[in-house]
């Protein structure tokens, strides 16, 4: 029996406080009720001090426990373009939990051999890498 495949929903919003950006996000992508498993979030640098606490709300308000994403000069979500203002991007996706794997930021929980082998044992296995690019060892 196939798995059904992957379903990705989004939304985004600007303005200048994070919480109700947060909540009207959430309000309008899919959350665990649904089946969704896996959040991105992408956010302009106007909130980069308040990024976990975005990621943590996103997490209450969606029941989704792993998220990813990162923090830019911009982002863009659809036909929008966010520069120079503060706003946020997310989008869930329904994919099988065991069919993705989160690394710790700047940890080295898993070496990269064992993660080599997981991505072997997958067909077709891609990776999405958010990354700091002076972190050493990356």
């Amino acid at each position: 029996m196939n798995a059904p495949p992957p379903r990705f929903a989004a939304a985004h919003a600007a303005g200048p406080d994070w919480e109700p950006l947060v909540a009207a996000c959430a309000a309008r992508v899919p959350g665990a009720e649904a089946g969704a498993t896996l959040g991105f979030v992408y956010a302009t640098d106007a909130f980069a001090a308040e990024f976990d606490a975005i990621v943590a709300a996103l997490a209450r308000a969606t029941g989704i426990a792993d998220w990813v994403g990162t923090v830019g000069f911009g982002i863009v979500a659809g036909d929008a373009e966010y520069f120079d203002e503060p706003a946020l991007a997310v989008m869930t996706a329904t994919l099988p939990r065991e069919d993705f794997r989160l690394l710790p930021p700047g940890k080295r929980a898993a070496g990269p051999d064992e993660v080599a082998a997981w991505a072997r044992a997958r067909e077709g296995a891609v990776a999405l890498v958010h990354a700091d690019g002076e972190e050493p060892g990356l």
